[in-house]
């Protein structure tokens, strides 16, 4: 991590990680200076029974050149947030929640991961076969590809149009078929430990729930013994 990517992110983590608030916003801030960013929820989570808590935790890819492919990655600590600001992102697992490109547009409608970069002629280009268009990566680009685990398959021109037009009306985009986002198929591949973690209280919570509802029932038929045999004896 170079020396400028470091001092810029780093400071305003640590700083989030101490209390609620929009550390995205706060990101955001700090690396305007830079030519390009993404800010991705890449895992969050709530602790707590009575008060409960509510963390995220980002993985940030910067740009420092606009000219060159040199994209370096931070994952953040977990940051407490708000009750309010995770509600918001609760469907938002896995997807950029703010972006800016290489030509200055910025964004801050949710969207899958790398998709800021589709359209940009300085990376990739439209290709034309059996009647159809779908975006290529340039080679010299390709790890852009890698490091957002993105293009699991084509990604068609209207599928382009579809994306573009969400975002111009403020809608966030979860793909064609809703595999993004924290409902979506490729989240799940891609953040097994929320997952899993997610399935782990459910089941804690199914058997608290079936161990009260058994302690219940037992007392309840204790209770009607000793009513039937005070009946019995008079």
């Amino acid at each position: 991590m170079s020396v400028a990517v470091k001092t810029a992110i780093l400071p305003v983590l640590l700083a989030a990680a101490c209390q609620p608030r929009d550390p995205v916003l706060q990101l955001q801030k700090k690396l305007d200076r830079f030519p390009e960013y993404a800010i991705i929820l890449n895992d969050m989570r709530h602790e707590g029974n009575f008060f409960t808590d509510y963390f995220h935790q980002y993985k940030v890819i910067v740009n420092e050149n606009k000219d060159v492919a040199a994209h370096e990655q931070v994952l953040s600590d977990w940051q407490r947030v708000s009750t309010g600001f995770y509600r918001k992102h609760a469907n938002n697992l896995g997807m950029v929640l703010a972006a800016k490109t290489v030509g200055g547009e910025k964004s801050n409608i949710p969207q899958p991961p790398g998709y800021q970069y589709i359209g940009n002629q300085q990376y990739g280009r439209w290709v034309e076969r059996d009647g159809t268009s779908f975006w290529e990566f340039y080679g010299k680009y390709a790890l852009i590809s890698s490091v957002f685990s993105m293009m699991h398959s084509p990604f068609y021109r209207h599928d382009y149009h579809v994306f573009r037009d969400r975002q111009r009306r403020n809608l966030p985009y979860y793909g064609k078929r809703n595999e993004f986002g924290s409902n979506g198929a490729e989240t799940r591949k891609r953040h097994a430990n929320f997952f899993q973690r997610r399935q782990r209280r459910e089941n804690m919570r199914r058997q608290a729930f079936s161990r009260r509802v058994s302690g219940r029932t037992t007392r309840s038929h204790s209770s009607g013994f000793r009513r039937g045999g005070w009946g019995f004896g008079k």
